[in-house]
């Protein structure tokens, strides 16, 4: 079996990526040294490092294998208990920017979508009938 375990960015702007999944997680982040943070949740961690700590990596003298900020095939998806007062906080934080405003899908679940600094998808959903 395999489990997901980590969601792991690489950012050239790690102190304001951190700061804002602060604001927008409400978790605090544990510190690895400067460069690596984890943010940890009940099943995956969200984890942000310098691209540096990966590319300059112990043992690994190749090339450049990776650039922070440059993806734009993410999404990265955290489920919530309320997804409207999620959006109603979200947009009291400065400079939020929502990509797809609060909807609900056929499906059945509920979202916003909003970039973090480096670009990123955000979702935030919620289940409207959890089993």
């Amino acid at each position: 079996m395999k489990r997901l375990v980590c969601v792991d960015l690489t950012s050239d702007n790690l102190q304001t990526m951190v700061e804002f999944y602060e604001q927008v997680l409400q978790i605090k982040p544990k510190w690895y040294g400067t460069g690596y943070v984890d943010f940890v949740t009940p099943v995956c961690r969200l984890s942000i490092q310098k691209p540096d700590n990966i590319n300059f990596h112990e043992n690994y003298s190749g090339p450049r294998i990776v650039t922070g900020g440059a993806n734009r095939s993410l999404i990265i998806v955290f489920q919530v208990d309320d997804v409207d007062a999620e959006n109603e906080r979200l947009m009291k934080i400065d400079g939020i920017q929502i990509v797809k405003p609060i909807s609900t899908q056929t499906w059945n679940y509920r979202s916003v979508w909003f970039r973090d600094p480096d670009r990123n998808i955000v979702n935030f959903y919620q289940n409207l009938n959890p089993r």
